[in-house]
């Protein structure tokens, strides 16, 4: 994901995770597994919703798919997650579907950053 300048976002600030996990690493890592394992069926249950035109589900496990995220520090995986939440709060059941791959795009991109991160250099 880019931000407004054109510059692309990393999946993850990890240092203010490790902040936000106390310096513990193994903790954080195994929050973001734990995290990134539950995402496909949060977002099969997205693409439920958003097939089901349910703008209440959609909008209500966006939200908290957001502050998960948010949490972790994954803030590109965070801002895709807030537009598709946005998106389900106006109904807009196609622009959803659309925006839910891009979640899933940032989702691969978190875990593949992550099954590379080099912990003995992370401080």
């Amino acid at each position: 994901m880019m931000n407004a300048s054109g510059t692309t976002i990393p999946p993850i600030d990890l240092q203010e995770a490790l902040d936000r996990a106390m310096g513990e690493k193994e903790f954080l890592a195994l929050l973001i597994e734990e995290f990134t394992d539950g995402l496909e069926t949060e977002l099969d249950r997205l693409r439920q919703a958003i097939s089901r035109e349910d703008h209440q589900t959609l909008t209500k496990q966006s939200h908290m798919l957001k502050g998960a995220a948010g949490n972790l520090s994954a803030k590109a995986l965070a801002m895709a997650i807030r537009r598709l939440e946005e998106a389900g709060r106006g109904g807009d059941f196609q622009k959803s579907a659309v925006i839910v791959d891009e979640v899933e795009s940032e989702a691969v991109r978190l875990r593949t950053y992550m099954d590379q991160v080099d912990w003995s250099g992370v401080n």
